[in-house]
């Protein structure tokens, strides 16, 4: 064995290939380690760990497929490579490269592997950073279809009173920028002039993961976790179509 990423998260994700009865591990310190599970009541850890680029925040795959999708938060990008085939067993290799944006926290696809979704969070250092979802298409080619989606509606851009109806949490809206700027006893430390001039409510809405939606996965569930609310998007035209807040949990109630 190699022993890459073994002790302390060592398994932070996994995903479990069903055709050849593989389970993949990604480790905190950057690497994979792959197990046979060809006979469940003897697991055995195989010799083709691999070695990546920096820690994995996300992982899936596509088992009919053959292909394995690794998402690296700091980088921005998501490496797809061949799994282990059970008649020609082998490290993986890495088929392609995809710049998919800043912070992709989270990746998912479909269940015939046609699109494959990233989460991207908006946990930059930008006052402006904004999140959103990364679909990407042709997955087996070398160059994949990349589309971005903007946490906003592109027919009518939400904006911070239909947030606010519909329940969500708003960590900042314009008015608090407005607050905090001119009225607030801190006025002469915040200046969030450049904010409030390019202001849009989705650098306030902060998406953090994925679900797929519907018997056709025609849509994606997006959980906006501090926000405690979802938005629906529309998956084959490329666009986020409504918000909803969650509601308050009472936790007196047991």
């Amino acid at each position: 064995l190699k022993g890459y990423g073994f002790g302390m998260g060592a398994a932070e994700t996994v995903a479990y290939d069903t055709v050849h009865h593989y389970l993949y591990a990604a480790s905190v310190h950057g690497f994979v380690s792959i197990t046979d599970y060809a006979n469940p009541a003897e697991p055995k850890v195989t010799e083709w760990a691999l070695e990546v680029r920096d820690e994995i925040i996300s992982m899936t795959i596509c088992d009919q497929q053959g292909l394995l999708f690794l998402a690296f938060e700091e980088d921005g990008v998501v490496e797809i490579y061949d799994t282990v085939k059970r008649q020609n067993p082998r490290e993986p290799t890495l088929r392609s490269e995809v710049a998919v944006g800043d912070y992709p926290v989270h990746v998912l696809a479909n269940s015939n592997c046609s699109v494959v979704a990233v989460c991207n969070a908006n946990d930059g250092d930008h006052a402006l950073a904004q999140g959103g979802i990364t679909l990407l298409r042709d997955v087996a080619s070398t160059t994949p279809t990349v589309t971005r989606i903007p946490m906003n509606n592109v027919q009518q851009a939400w904006d911070d009173h239909y947030a606010l109806k519909k329940g969500l949490h708003m960590k900042l809206t314009k008015a608090a920028l407005e607050y905090w700027d001119d009225y607030s006893d801190q006025k002469d430390v915040y200046n969030f002039t450049e904010a409030r001039g390019n202001y849009e409510t989705a650098i306030f809405l902060e998406p953090a993961s994925l679900a797929w939606s519907g018997a056709d996965e025609s849509e994606l569930l997006v959980v906006l976790q501090r926000n405690n609310g979802i938005v629906r998007v529309d998956v084959a035209n490329n666009q986020a179509m409504a918000l909803a807040g969650l509601g308050l949990k009472d936790h007196g109630i047991v």
